[in-house]
């Protein structure tokens, strides 16, 4: 909210989330469902999976290691040739039943190709290697090709449990790469496409029978991208925190533009928030409380992290905005 005057200027405070990077294709927020806040692409709770256990920004998935899974239908949208995806992870035991995996090994977000062997398509897991006589658990990012090649990356961070890390993996042009708390940790090149198949996307399971070891723990904000993140969009969403990436439009700044003649100006309002989201701009001309008359402007579609909106009408004295998710009615 904030307001634009003739006489006046306004210091709108920081903000302390961050406009989500763009590119973002599905978000899961685990905030009490699996749906997807930013399209269509909403996911199903199953084996006892909640989405209501304490997260780092909000709530959370929970999954039990035994049963717990989410299930996100596939959709030719959640197939891109570049990507990134990332998430808050924390892991509560180090080992969990497995359908004959190794021990250690938990999948965190798993994309399966067409194949049945071979069969990771992209996917995020906790990991313990060498297979079978490896001590140190660690996250990890890897791919598989249809004729079997697999580029796998391992980080340098050992996984403590109950402890919350910030797991990023990304897959460019011709390379793969992994991060842990905002950090590159591994980076391979990598010389085929990502395979999908016709499966959904899981969280915490393979969702075959004949091959699984499920996470547990808590899942919190995965999100998937059509692009490779660079390495400092990457940092700033980590250092976000528990702030986290903006989910509500924010205020990003205000200015006057110049009209004519030379004495008219008019409201320039940067608006941030979700990209391809809608969102309702709101006036008023008394000062903000409960019982304001805020009268409908516009409604804005983001094509980016953030847009420039021009108020069509000049300024007189002085007039307060908001920015609300949705569709709002306009005169």
């Amino acid at each position: 909210m904030f307001a634009a005057g003739l006489l006046f200027a306004l210091r709108i405070p920081a903000q302390s989330c961050i406009p989500a990077p763009n590119g973002l294709i599905g978000w899961w927020s685990g905030d009490n469902n699996a749906n997807d806040i930013v399209s269509t692409n909403n996911g199903t709770l199953g084996g006892g999976a909640t989405a209501s256990t304490a997260g780092i920004v909000g709530s959370a998935f929970l999954f039990d290691g035994t049963y717990g899974y989410v299930a996100i239908p596939d959709a030719p949208a959640l197939h891109p040739t570049n990507l990134t995806i990332e998430a808050w992870v924390r892991c509560d035991l180090l080992d969990t039943p497995s359908d004959n995996s190794y021990p250690g090994q938990q999948y965190v977000i798993f994309r399966q190709n067409a194949e049945v062997e071979n069969f990771e398509g992209f996917d995020l897991a906790k990991d313990r290697r060498p297979q079978y006589v490896g001590t140190n658990d660690t996250w990890s990012f890897e791919m598989t090709s249809t004729s079997g090649e697999n580029v796998y990356l391992e980080s340098t961070t050992f996984v403590q449990t109950n402890v919350w890390y910030h797991i990023a993996g990304v897959r460019g042009s011709n390379y793969i790469q992994l991060y842990v708390d905002g950090k590159l940790e591994a980076q391979a090149s990598v010389d085929f496409p990502v395979g999908y198949g016709n499966y959904p996307l899981y969280f915490a399971t393979t969702g075959e029978s004949y091959y699984d070891h499920k996470f547990v723990g808590a899942l919190d904000e995965v999100a998937l991208y059509n692009r490779a993140l660079s390495s400092n969009e990457i940092a700033a969403i980590y250092a976000a925190g528990r702030a986290g990436k903006c989910k509500t439009p924010t205020a990003v700044s205000i200015g006057l533009s110049p009209g004519a003649p030379p004495s008219q100006v008019f409201p320039a309002l940067t608006i941030g928030g979700l990209a391809g989201q809608v969102y309702g701009i709101q006036a008023s001309s008394s000062l903000p409380g409960t019982t304001n008359d805020w009268v409908g402007l516009t409604n804005l579609t983001l094509s980016g992290s953030a847009d420039v909106w021009l108020d069509p009408a000049p300024v007189s004295g002085q007039r307060f905005y908001r920015a609300v998710p949705g569709t709002i009615s306009v005169p």
